[in-house]
C-alpha cells in the first residue's frame, strides 16, 4: 500500500475532499488517504475483456457490472475502494438517482501488479470480507495469466480456487475460458516480472 497523501479525515471529509478533485482517485482507509496509481496497458486489457464477457451475460438478471471508477464502501472498516470490477444486484446500489458509491457488492475483482498482489491478498481481501453481501472476491494477475478465486461457503469459510483454465463466478453462473480474460495481453516469464 501507498503512503498516506492527507493527514487523517472523516469519512465525509474524505468524501467532499475527493469530490472537489474530480479527477483524481484516492481510497480512504481507517481515515488516511492513498492516491491511487495509474495502471498498465495489460491491466486495461484484462478490465476491458472481463467487462466485454460479463455484460452480455449479466443482461437479463438483476446485476450489473461496473468498472474501475466506481468506490464500494466497507462501512465495518471504514473503508472506501475502487475496485478494478464490482458486480452488484441490489436495488440500492443500482438505484439511478443513488450515491456513486456501492455498497452490497456480490462480487468483486481485482486485477493485480506485482506491487498491489500482496495488499490485493491481505489488506484489501481482508476488508472486503467485512461485507455481508459478498460472495466471491477473484484476482487477476495479466502477467502471469492466472486467477484466484475466493468464494464464500454456507458456512461463511473462504474457498479458494486456483490453477484454472476457465474463470467461474459461480453466484452469476458465469464462466468463460481464462484465454478470453487475457485475450491480447503477452504472457511475462518469471523471472522477466518486476
Amino acid at each position: 500500500m501507498a503512503t498516506a497523501v492527507k493527514p487523517k479525515l472523516t469519512a465525509s471529509e474524505y468524501l467532499a475532499w475527493e469530490n472537489a478533485l474530480s479527477d483524481v482517485r484516492h481510497e480512504f482507509v481507517e481515515g488516511e488517504v492513498f492516491a491511487m496509481t495509474g495502471t498498465t496497458r495489460q491491466h486495461n486489457e484484462v478490465v476491458m475483456n472481463l467487462v466485454m464477457q460479463l455484460r452480455p451475460a449479466l443482461k437479463d438478471t438483476p446485476c450489473r457490472v461496473f468498472a474501475v471508477d466506481i468506490k464500494v464502501r466497507v462501512e465495518a472498516a471504514n473503508a472506501y475502494f475502487y475496485p478494478d470490477l464490482v458486480i452488484t444486484c441490489n436495488a440500492k446500489d443500482l438505484d439511478v438517482n443513488g450515491p456513486a458509491v456501492l455498497t452490497e457488492p456480490s462480487v468483486i475483482i481485482e486485477v493485480s501488479s506485482p506491487s498491489t498482489a500482496d495488499y490485493d491478498l491481505a489488506g484489501k481481501f481482508a476488508r472486503y470480507r467485512m461485507l455481508p453481501s459478498l460472495k466471491e472476491y477473484i484476482i487477476v494477475a495479466p502477467l502471469s495469466h492466472g486467477a484466484t478465486v475466493f468464494r464464500k461457503q454456507e458456512n461463511g469459510h473462504w474457498e479458494v480456487i486456483s490453477d484454472m483454465t476457465h474463470l467461474t463466478v459461480q453466484s452469476m453462473d458465469f464462466t468463460c475460458p481464462l484465454a478470453d480474460v487475457f485475450a491480447n495481453v503477452a504472457y511475462v516469464a518469471p523471472e522477466l516480472r518486476e
